[in-house]
């Protein structure tokens, strides 16, 4: 059930509920960018020529920079 916000209440209770979707927001889409990008890393590494296997198994995922 809904609770009861006094008016003057009311851009903290909207800047709570903006702040709860921005961090589920931002937790789907980390997972997505670290599943894309496992998945990227073994398409490169069932493709890269197979002469000694090193130039495959070079290929890694890390992450540069977080910004959120």
């Amino acid at each position: 059930m809904a609770s009861r916000v006094r008016i003057d209440g009311l851009a903290a209770e909207v800047m709570k509920g903006l702040t709860q979707y921005a961090d589920l927001a931002s937790d789907s889409m980390k997972s997505a960018v670290k599943k894309a990008g496992a998945t990227v890393r073994k398409e490169i590494q069932s493709n890269a020529p197979k002469n000694t296997g090193a130039y495959a198994k070079s290929w890694s995922v890390k992450k540069v920079q977080e910004s959120a």
